[in-house]
C-alpha cells in the first residue's frame, strides 16, 4: 500500500539524484523526507480532522466543514512564508494566495478519506505524511512539481482509504 503511494516520488527522487539536480544520496533524502512529512501529519491531523472537522461538520456540513479547516490550515501556515529554508519560503508570499484555495481543496480529499476509512486518523494522516514528502523529494517547484505532489496526495489518499477500514466503522467522531 505504502509503496504504491510512495513508488512515483521515490523513483523520481533517484532520477534526480542520478542527474545531480540533487546534492545529497536519493535514499537518504527520500527517507528523510518521509520522516518530515510523518511527523507533520502527526503534527497537524489530530488538530484538522481529528478535532476541528467534528464539530464544523455539525454546523456546516462535509464539505463546508472541510473547507473551512483547510482556511484554517493555510492561516497555520502563513508564518512559514517568512521563514527561510522552508518550503514555503521557497515558493514566494505570492503563493500564499494560491495555498487559500490548494488547502480548503485537499481537507475535503483528506475529510473525503478520513470517511472512507471509517474515521480512522491514520488515513488523512498518511495521505498529508505522503503529500509532505513528495513535496520535499520531488526537485525544483512550480507547476510540475506541485502537480506531482497533488498526484501523490491523491494516490496516497485513494490508497488509504481503501486499505484502512475500522472494524464495524461506525459513526464520525464528535
Amino acid at each position: 500500500m505504502l509503496a504504491v503511494a510512495v513508488g512515483p516520488a521515490l523513483a523520481a527522487t533517484i532520477a534526480a539524484a542520478a542527474t545531480d539536480e540533487l546534492q545529497r544520496p536519493a535514499l537518504v533524502t527520500a527517507l528523510g523526507a518521509l520522516g518530515f512529512g510523518l511527523l507533520a501529519g502527526i503534527g497537524e491531523e489530530p488538530g484538522w480532522r481529528g478535532t476541528l472537522l467534528g464539530p464544523w461538520i455539525d454546523r456546516y456540513g462535509p464539505s463546508g466543514a472541510s473547507l473551512r479547516v483547510g482556511a484554517v490550515w493555510a492561516l497555520w501556515h502563513l508564518p512559514l512564508y517568512f521563514a527561510s529554508g522552508t518550503y514555503q519560503a521557497d515558493r514566494g508570499l505570492g503563493w500564499f494566495a494560491a495555498s487559500l484555495v490548494e488547502l480548503p481543496a485537499l481537507s475535503i480529499l483528506l475529510t473525503w478519506a478520513y470517511e472512507r476509512s471509517g474515521w480512522l486518523l491514520a488515513a488523512p494522516l498518511l495521505a498529508h505524511a505522503l503529500g509532505n514528502a513528495a513535496g520535499e523529494i520531488l526537485p525544483g517547484r512550480g507547476t510540475a512539481a506541485d502537480v506531482a505532489q497533488l498526484a501523490a496526495i491523491v494516490a496516497a489518499a485513494l490508497v488509504v482509504s481503501r486499505r484502512l477500514r475500522a472494524p464495524q466503522a461506525g459513526g464520525r467522531p464528535a
